[in-house]
């Protein structure tokens, strides 16, 4: 056995594993981007809750504002914009 810490046969295992963990990396952010995972949310154990209206909430009216607003912005995600 090589006793030199940095030799090729004492780091191929360190360096394998890097590669394998780069490319599920790589598969994983594939996924999210195809939006694969989006269906996933069908499998919840937990139910997503109504969202509450701006009155039960209690906002006030420059953060209702501010929410119209935001909901009037369009994004479009299959063209990046």
């Amino acid at each position: 056995m090589n006793t030199d810490v940095w030799a090729l046969e004492n780091i191929t295992g360190n360096m394998l594993l890097l590669i394998v963990h780069f490319l599920v990396g790589f598969a994983v952010l594939g996924l999210i981007e195809m939006r694969l995972c989006l269906s996933c949310s069908k499998w919840s154990c937990k139910k997503v809750p109504r969202a509450k209206s701006s009155e039960e909430l209690g906002l006030d009216d420059d953060v209702e504002n501010e929410k119209v607003r935001c909901e009037e912005q369009t994004f479009d995600l299959d063209k990046g914009e």
